[in-house]
């Protein structure tokens, strides 16, 4: 996948879920519904046509665990910090795909 079009995803994915999050702030809740439901698989879809599990573990956890959060990390197997931003995020999931 170009660099450009999983950027974009990562975008579309945090557009949808500050939707989400609106929606639950006014009593909405939407996590439980068919939508939701609908949208994960569709993203889910999109990812596994790109890449392999390897890849897409990493795609699902940097979005869904690690987002924005400084405090979750990922380490290689020398002990080195892995997969700090989008970047690296790309750079290692297209190393899987070599």
């Amino acid at each position: 996948m170009k660099k450009e079009d999983l950027k974009l995803a990562e975008k579309i994915l945090k557009e949808f879920n500050k939707y989400i999050d609106d929606l639950q702030s006014v009593g909405i809740d939407l996590i439980e519904t068919p939508l939701f439901d609908c949208f994960g698989k569709l993203f889910d879809l999109l990812i596994k046509s790109h890449y392999r599990t390897e890849g897409q573990d990493w795609i699902n956890w940097y979005f869904f665990e690690k987002g924005d959060r400084d405090d979750i990390k990922a380490y290689d197997k020398d002990n080195r910090e892995i997969c700090r931003d989008f970047d690296e995020l790309y750079q290692l999931v297209e190393d899987y795909e070599r």
